[in-house]
């Protein structure tokens, strides 16, 4: 088993939750590092791999398996479109993990586009 940190279309309530359903949730969390998070296209953020830019980003961390872990690199294009890291993040109860995290690996146009710190439900947004 590892954890992963997931703050896109995976989290609860999001089109891609079902990919977690045999996972177990661990808690909310946000990024100890900034990390600059962006909106590409409206339907899902791109998280890029420059530490200290941006913002704290908020997720969510799960329990997962291999299998699980095979799904999600099919889901998120990995190792073309997205690579995996590890990264520290801060659970709402407060305890500090490092975890795994997928980073956009096509992004380097990222500064042209607005950074963001929580990818919410546009469906939902005022």
């Amino acid at each position: 088993m590892q954890q992963i940190f997931v703050y896109g279309t995976l989290k609860r309530g999001f089109c891609n939750e079902s990919y977690l359903k045999n996972t177990t949730f661990i808690d909310r969390a946000i990024t100890v590092d900034k990390y600059p998070m962006i909106l590409k296209y409206q339907a899902f953020p791109h998280l890029i791999n420059v530490k200290g830019k941006g913002h704290h980003i908020k997720g969510e961390v799960y329990d997962i398996d291999d299998e699980v872990l095979l799904s999600l690199d099919l889901l998120e294009g990995y190792p073309e479109h997205y690579d995996r890291n590890y990264i520290d993040v801060k659970l709402a109860n407060g305890v500090i993990k490092k975890v795994m995290v997928y980073f956009c690996n096509d992004c380097r146009d990222y500064k042209k586009y607005e950074m963001i710190s929580e990818f919410k439900n546009w469906l939902d947004e005022d």
